[in-house]
């Protein structure tokens, strides 16, 4: 994953990620940022609803989630 793109992504959205755990199980998780370090995202994880370190590379890939206001704004258009 392209650490860049994730980078571009502000403390507070939420996106929805493909992630690789450390033992090979790839799962969906829906996340909200909290902190960007260096190679790792610190989030809070709706699936495991706490927060979790995830590793950058160990994303695969991310989406981000519109917001009920992007929503709203779409569809008067």
């Amino acid at each position: 994953m392209n650490f860049f793109l994730l980078k571009e992504h502000r403390i507070g959205e939420v996106v929805t990620i493909m992630y690789l755990s450390k033992k090979g199980v790839i799962t969906k998780r829906t996340i909200q940022i909290v902190a960007i370090k260096a190679h790792s995202l610190l989030a809070y994880c709706y699936l495991r609803r706490g927060l979790r370190r995830f590793e950058v590379e160990r994303v695969l890939a991310f989406e981000l989630k519109k917001t009920r206001r992007e929503h709203s704004n779409a569809s008067t258009r």
